[in-house]
């Protein structure tokens, strides 16, 4: 089999109707993708269907940049659609091969490429070092996490790929192929990844893997002062487990204090668990600048709590 290098890699975020309904929000998983790529040598451009953008416009971005490589981020809601669109791009442009990553993907793994066989190529879990390893032209039988069709057109599977155990190596976004302005307030940082927990009506673990991982507070003050400069005073943290680690909250919450960053404004949108959670943690968070946080209740009493395998009492959240 030739090995095939890729240089220069389009990324799309397709249009999702439900998640816009509050304005189009910076993707972190494609901004860590495209950071590390161009970090490796590998150049990269965005769209962002979410900002408007056509069927037409975006196969004028793709005859303008004449990327290698095109790569679609997919969530499962509307997913036939978005398969339709992979379709409706390989038919216009049947040379270059398209890699898809991202919730669909990796909960599916080989049934995405059989439902939509103009899929090249699948990552699973966390791609950036799948996809780096691909741009650089690894033999595709030795790259775990990925997903491919053969020479004899069978759909492959190596594997899941080692958890990133270290994941201060991946850098921040900067979105720096982004149209930034063109976001709503909030910037999204992404301060951990993983879930050890066990609900029934979560896909995490096989979205990014059970095994919960955390940046230091450190990288993470370095990111917040990186966006603090340019600008950003509003941020909306991510993660499904921020306040997991009591010590390491207490830790992000000095460094904030002692930077003497001011007018700084943070949000957990994404819910925290309210046995990961204590008064006094409260008030230091909102002692440096945290004004929204939401909880996972998802029910009424214990039993159906221990139906969905929450781990959690209805006294816990009370």
């Amino acid at each position: 089999m030739s090995i095939k290098t890729y240089k220069k890699v389009l990324l799309i975020q397709p249009f999702y109707p439900a998640s816009v309904k509050k304005g189009p929000t910076l993707q972190v998983g494609l901004g860590c993708i495209s950071e590390y790529l161009n970090k490796d040598g590998v150049d990269t451009a965005i769209v962002d269907m979410q900002l408007g953008y056509s069927f037409d416009e975006l196969i004028e971005n793709i005859n303008i940049y004449r990327p290698d490589l095109i790569g679609f981020t997919m969530m499962s809601v509307n997913y036939t659609r978005t398969y339709t669109l992979i379709t409706d791009v390989k038919k216009m442009k049947t040379s270059i091969p398209i890699v898809v990553g991202g919730p669909h993907v990796s909960t599916l793994r080989e049934t995405a490429l059989v439902e939509c066989p103009s899929i090249d190529f699948g990552v699973v879990m966390e791609g950036e070092i799948t996809i780096a390893e691909l741009c650089k032209g690894y033999e595709l039988d030795e790259i775990k996490g990925l997903i491919y069709r053969n020479q004899d057109g069978a759909i492959k599977y190596n594997g899941n790929r080692k958890y990133i155990e270290n994941i201060n190596e991946i850098p921040f976004p900067t979105f720096n192929n982004f149209e930034i302005e063109k976001y709503g307030e909030g910037h999204p940082l992404q301060t951990s990844r993983g879930c050890p927990y066990d609900c029934i009506y979560c896909t995490v673990s096989t979205v990014i893997g059970k095994k919960l991982r955390v940046r230091s507070p450190e990288n993470i003050l370095r990111e917040i002062e990186y966006w603090y400069q340019r600008g950003k005073r509003a941020f909306s943290i991510r993660d499904d487990n921020f306040t997991f680690f009591e010590d390491r909250v207490y830790e992000i919450c000095d460094l904030i204090e002692m930077s003497n960053m001011t007018g700084l404004e943070f949000s957990l949108l994404n819910g925290i668990r309210a046995d990961k959670c204590t008064r006094d943690l409260l008030k230091r968070l909102k002692s440096v600048g945290f004004n929204y946080i939401s909880f996972g209740a998802e029910a009424g009493n214990d039993k159906i709590l221990g139906h969905l395998k929450k781990h959690e009492k209805i006294e816990d959240i009370e």
